[in-house]
């Protein structure tokens, strides 16, 4: 069912960019308060981490309902106390395709499929606003995670006992960097090189061996940042690192191993973390889902029935670090899909993800606001106190820096074919980042408000009209595969 509701949602996307006559044009700029942005974001994806392992306050218990150890984790404290901890946060899905995709997309159903289309994940719109998208995936990933980076190395085989990490370089509109990608290429080709005599060292079966696993993503991770900062300090990035040894420990090491992975992840975390502060990159260590056991002493799982519904499963960690937020612990209730608008937000870029539903989390003392327009229009925007902020020339505009918690009126007014003015309203409550749209320009009618009420109206119905058709066509399909 999740499928059929993402080929709708993709049709919607499709008549919508189809029938928009929004030209392509640069932003304008407005400040409302000077507004500080990280350089980059890293985000370290830990496959399998449960926060109920990792949050002080949480308490995990195996199936049984016998309490489970916890991992003593100082480097991992030390962060949270100096970053924005959510401690309620919960993945909508347990599936081998979910966990990655909905980080990606702010979309509580997506799949590798929403993760294709064009505007839909985080790295499309970091793209267009000129972001290069590095990746370090070690358990491998889908094709079209894959397809989203500039740069990635992952393995291929997502086996600890015969890698075959490859590297892969693609282009993106608005971001080539030949030579930057090459560079980064060559880095991650040198690991990549010596992946399996570095994991070799340690003994089949062991502990260790897992452990060599995720050093070595750590390893390459850092020689990435110390290359974007030495051949380009000044061009914006993101990183991504999903590391594997966690969760493929919960599954064949018992809780213990699995402990055991997440405290020496606890070791290594640190240098990243400093590394990221020195080079003022947002942090955000998250996780697909957690981790599940019978009983004390058994091997774990996430997935099946009878692990799938519990919090040691659902439940994930999110600590966000960045000089650009104050730190503290959030204690209200958010879910995975919420992940990626934030990530957006901490960034400053107000742009909307094609097919969230996620929403992003007030984290910032201020908020943006991007208003797009189908032709060069005039923008004022009013409080209680009057006109705050005028203008013109364009058709897109992104006020940096608004106060939160705000009622504003946003006033568009634009010149139509048969030279009346069209004049539209629109009042909105600024909690978090937000993209306005104004519909498509007519000609006004009495009252002033022109026939855009009529055009939304054909609109809707046409879209309506496609989302019927390709139901009943999906129908068919399945009919058909049945007989």
């Amino acid at each position: 069912m999740h499928r059929i509701r993402t080929l709708i949602q993709i049709a919607i996307v499709l008549f919508i960019l189809t029938c928009s006559t929004h030209p392509i044009t640069a932003e304008t700029i407005i400040e409302f308060s000077p507004v500080d942005t990280p350089e980059g974001v890293v985000v370290l994806i830990v496959d399998g981490l449960g926060s109920s392992y990792v949050y002080p306050e949480l308490i995990p218990h195996a199936v049984d309902g016998n309490v489970l150890d916890k991992p003593e984790l100082s480097n991992f404290s030390f962060i949270c106390k100096n970053s924005v901890r959510i401690v309620n946060i919960m993945t909508p899905r347990i599936d081998s395709d979910s966990g990655h995709s909905i980080l990606v997309t702010g979309n509580s159903d997506a799949d590798g499929q929403m993760v294709a289309y064009p505007g839909s994940t985080i790295y499309d719109i970091l793209h267009e606003n000129g972001y290069l998208a590095i990746a370090i995936l070690e358990k491998g990933d889908s094709d079209q995670l894959l397809a989203e980076q500039d740069v990635v190395v992952h393995d291929a085989t997502t086996s600890i006992n015969d890698l075959q990490m490859t590297v892969l370089t693609n282009d993106h509109p608005g971001s080539y960097y030949p030579i930057l990608k090459r560079s980064i290429a060559e880095v991650m080709q040198q690991h990549a090189d010596t992946a399996q005599a570095d994991i070799d060292q340690q003994p089949e079966g062991t502990i260790h061996r897992y452990n060599a696993y995720n050093r070595w993503a750590f390893d390459t991770a850092s020689d990435v940042i110390d290359t974007m900062n030495t051949t380009a300090p000044d061009n914006r990035y993101i990183l991504t690192i999903n590391v594997g040894a966690v969760d493929t420990a919960g599954h064949y090491r018992k809780d213990s191993g699995y402990i055991e992975s997440i405290e020496y992840l606890d070791t290594i975390l640190m240098p990243l973390y400093e590394q990221c502060v020195e080079n003022d990159l947002a942090l955000v260590i998250t996780s697909d889902h957690g981790m599940a056991f019978p009983s004390p002493d058994s091997r774990g799982g996430c997935q099946s029935e009878k692990y799938a519904s519990m919090s040691e499963v659902r439940m994930i960690p999110c600590v966000i670090s960045s000089s650009t937020i104050p730190s503290g612990t959030l204690n209200d209730s958010y879910g995975q899909e919420d992940i990626a608008p934030t990530i957006l937000s901490i960034l400053n870029i107000p742009d909307e993800l094609y097919f969230a539903d996620g929403r992003s989390i007030a984290l910032k003392d201020h908020v943006n606001l991007k208003v797009v327009t189908p032709a060069q229009s005039d923008i004022d925007i009013s409080n209680e106190g009057g006109i705050i902020a005028h203008a013109s020339g364009d058709s897109e505009y992104v006020f940096m820096g608004m106060d939160r918690d705000q009622r504003y009126t946003i006033r568009m007014e634009s010149i139509v074919e048969d030279g009346s003015p069209s004049v539209q309203v629109k009042d909105i409550y600024a909690q978090e980042d937000m993209t306005i749209h104004f519909s498509s320009l007519s000609v006004p009618d009495e009252h002033g408000s022109g026939a855009h009420d009529q055009e939304d109206m054909r609109l809707a119905g046409s879209a309506l009209i496609i989302m019927i058709n390709l139901s009943g066509l999906v129908l068919i399909i399945r009919i058909m595969k049945k007989r």
